[in-house]
């Protein structure tokens, strides 16, 4: 027996240095395997996180009568009314009544927008014929005014402020140029008497 065992010794050594083998060929491709799974699973959760992230973000300037004003962070295609709720809402001297009729809560919020929401008596009446007007003490915003507002600048009547409305939101006073009627004079009438 102990013959044999020396002469097949090198035969057990080959035998068991192929199952050595075999044993670590067989673990290393199971490891593979694992890792590539789970790689796969990591991918997934990349593609996920990118479709959330690949909505443009924009930013908007809120002042005025709102709880907390700054610039914010939103996602395209958000409305004023989320903007509204994310900075905490209005004041209790905010003027509900202009909000209500001169802001579009279901307006599309752009990048560079500017939300201005005024405190109770910041807008003084004035009696124009008919109609009572409300004008801004500083500057009429052609983004979020009235109609009634826009119809108070010199030169402006009825359908001028429908074209006006219509052509927002504007980037600068003098997109208001591109405007049809709108020419160079009619601006320079208007300009600093409006914003954005």
């Amino acid at each position: 027996m102990k013959d044999l065992i020396n002469k097949n010794q090198n035969l057990f050594i080959c035998i068991l240095s192929v199952i050595a083998i075999i044993t670590c060929v067989f673990v290393a491709i199971r490891i593979e395997n694992q890792g590539k799974s789970d790689n796969i699973i990591i991918e997934d959760n990349n593609c996920k996180g990118n479709t959330s992230e690949s909505k443009n973000v924009i930013k908007v300037d809120v002042r005025g009568e709102i709880v907390i004003s700054g610039v914010y962070e939103m996602e395209e295609g958000q409305i004023l009314n989320d903007l509204i709720e994310k900075v905490g809402g209005l004041t209790v001297n905010a003027d509900t009544d202009y909000v209500d009729k001169s802001l579009n809560r279901a307006s599309k919020l752009y990048d560079g927008q500017k939300v201005y929401v005024p405190a109770k008596g910041e807008f003084i009446k004035l009696d124009s014929s008919d109609n009572s007007i409300l004008i801004d003490s500083s500057k009429i915003n052609i983004n979020i005014c009235s109609k009634t507002e826009l119809e108070s600048l010199p030169g402006i009547g009825p359908s001028y402020a429908d074209r006006i409305i219509q052509g927002r939101p504007y980037k600068n006073i003098e997109d208001i140029k591109k405007i049809n009627g709108i020419g160079e004079s009619r601006y320079l009438q208007i300009k600093d008497l409006i914003t954005i």
